[in-house]
């Protein structure tokens, strides 16, 4: 890599010229060319600034010669410059025009997956509403019971009620724009209501270890869809 306004490349890379054609490449003593140049045996040098057609560089098309450039050479050297910048635009055209046809199927696609978890969210809204309606009226029915098992499932049952509609909920929210509803909680106390919603086997014992009046500033609802 050759530095921004250093030696004849980095001079045209720098704007400081768009041309730069010579039959005595050796440099001078404040600003010598680089060592490999005279090991080389090279004299010569044509380079170009390439610019796309913003007029940002685009590169630099650098020509070294062990002999002199002929009079009709930097007519060939125009050309060169030309076509290559040509090319180099191209690239950049074809590289924007695919990654804008991925943006679109992108966005198309989304846009399905938009419709069908609308249309699915709606429908499963309907037996939900059935089961609890169902559920209202068994828990008002056992209202008196002694039953302990009768109890804990009920009451399981109305959390598993409550989180289907918590997940239909945010079906529907990604099919639109969600506003944050920050509100500064106690995490200990969160987790613990949150922790409620599970049913675990009789197996299986739940501690938290969570250090007390740790708080944050989040959205309750959609921190809880990533437990």
């Amino acid at each position: 890599r050759v530095p921004l306004g250093l030696h004849r490349v980095g001079k045209l890379a720098a704007g400081s010229a768009q041309k730069d054609i010579t039959n005595d490449f050796h440099g001078t003593p404040e600003n010598p060319e680089p060592r490999w140049v005279q090991e080389m045996g090279l004299c010569a040098f044509g380079g170009y600034r390439l610019n796309s057609r913003f007029g940002d560089l685009a590169g630099v098309l650098a020509v070294f010669g062990t002999h002199p450039f002929a009079p009709d050479d930097e007519a060939v050297l125009e050309d060169l410059s030309t076509t290559t910048s040509y090319v180099i635009q191209a690239k950049y055209d074809a590289d924007a025009l695919e990654a804008a046809n991925r943006s679109l199927i992108q966005r198309e696609r989304l846009a399905t997956l938009g419709e069908l978890t609308a249309t699915v969210s709606h429908e499963l809204r309907n037996p939900l509403g059935t089961i609890q309606a169902s559920y209202f009226l068994l828990k008002n029915r056992l209202a008196n019971t002694t039953d302990d098992k009768v109890d804990g499932a009920l009451e399981r049952a109305g959390r598993a009620i409550q989180r289907c509609d918590r997940i239909i909920e945010a079906l529907l929210d990604f099919t639109r724009e969600t506003t944050l509803h920050r509100e500064t909680t106690h995490l200990d106390t969160w987790l613990e209501e949150e922790l409620r919603a599970y049913t675990f086997p009789a197996s299986v014992t739940v501690r938290m270890a969570v250090e007390k009046d740790i708080r944050g500033s989040f959205d309750r609802q959609i921190l809880y869809q990533c437990l």
